[in-house]
């Protein structure tokens, strides 16, 4: 048996290879990434199999969310994206992949808004996070990092609602005091229209089988939408999130 044969009994145990349709988009941190200390754009979704699947991609450090994790600014100023943070190959690569199926949405969208991902279907791939490079100061060889990224574009399960258009390229990310949010996948329960936004949002919790499935109904729900601190709950994947504290 070679050496190579042998390594092939090994893997990361990370996913490289599998569909996600996006169901909640954010941009946060996450304390099990650099302690907190880095901006992430945060994804919630399913996969072919109707699993849920979580995924985050690094922005940096210096970074702020004026409006609850809908859009990114810097308090210096400064409005670019390093394209070698592994948001900026996310977006890189679903680009080209938006491109490569005919369509060009993505050159008029603003990667500071997490919300022109939602509902978006894509097929990952294990791709390039970072080359391979020497580093003089130690004279090391550091290797190249792999990790999963969007390969092929397969199109939106849904529209994004008129209410919240793509903003472009060139606007500053606005801050938002509501959002009209996903329209739901077929499997994802319809949003209770009534007047208590707690109790819709209660007895919606109770039946839906996943979070995601839980987040994309309940932001159909207008005073979910247009209270940003309900919303924020709303979008909370984490054991402290109205979706886990609810569900029962």
């Amino acid at each position: 048996m070679t050496i190579e044969q042998w390594e092939s009994f090994f893997g990361s145990g990370l996913r490289t290879d599998y569909d996600l349709t996006i169901d909640v988009a954010s941009f946060g941190t996450d304390a099990s990434y650099n302690n907190g200390q880095t901006w992430l754009l945060l994804l919630t979704g399913h996969d072919e199999n109707d699993d849920v699947v979580s995924e985050m991609f690094s922005v940096g450090d210096k970074w702020e969310s004026l409006d609850g994790g809908f859009t990114l600014s810097r308090p210096d100023g400064k409005g670019t994206i390093n394209r070698n943070s592994n948001y900026g190959k996310f977006c890189q690569y679903a680009a080209e992949a938006i491109q490569k199926a005919g369509e060009s949405w993505i050159f008029t969208a603003n990667p500071f808004d997490s919300r022109i991902w939602l509902n978006t279907h894509w097929h990952f791939t294990e791709k390039v996070a970072m080359a391979a490079w020497h580093n003089r100061a130690t004279n090391e060889d550091i290797p190249e990092r792999k990790r999963a990224f969007p390969d092929t574009y397969l199109g939106r399960v849904a529209d994004v609602p008129p209410s919240t258009p793509l903003i472009g390229l060139g606007s500053p990310p606005a801050p938002s005091n509501g959002l009209a949010g996903p329209i739901p996948p077929a499997a994802a329960p319809a949003a209770p229209q009534v007047s208590n936004s707690f109790d819709a949002l209660s007895t919606l919790a109770r039946s839906s089988a996943t979070q995601s499935a839980f987040a994309a109904a309940a932001v159909q729900i207008e005073s979910v939408a247009a209270d940003d601190t309900l919303l924020r709950d709303v979008l909370d994947v984490t054991d402290q999130g109205f979706y886990a504290r609810n569900h029962g």
